[in-house]
């Protein structure tokens, strides 16, 4: 049975949303990419949850996507 890791790397998180790392890294630098990442060591890991959540909502910006999500909690 293979599960869906609760932890994405930025390849991870590339890969689904179909994009090339530079513009990731691009889109957090300005903003318009909205889940934080977690740091582990050197590694940034984004919860799936926050993501999928960050596309179900629309793909809003950072700051757009924390004031939506930090209100429900």
């Amino acid at each position: 049975m293979c599960e869906t890791p609760l932890l994405l790397s930025v390849e991870h998180v590339c890969e689904l949303l179909g994009i090339r790392r530079t513009l990731f890294y691009s889109m957090i630098q300005t903003g318009r990419f909205g889940p934080l990442p977690l740091k582990l060591g050197r590694r940034r890991m984004y919860r799936r949850l926050d993501v999928e959540r960050w596309i179900e909502l629309g793909a809003p910006s950072r700051e757009k996507f924390l004031t939506m999500t930090r209100s429900k909690r």
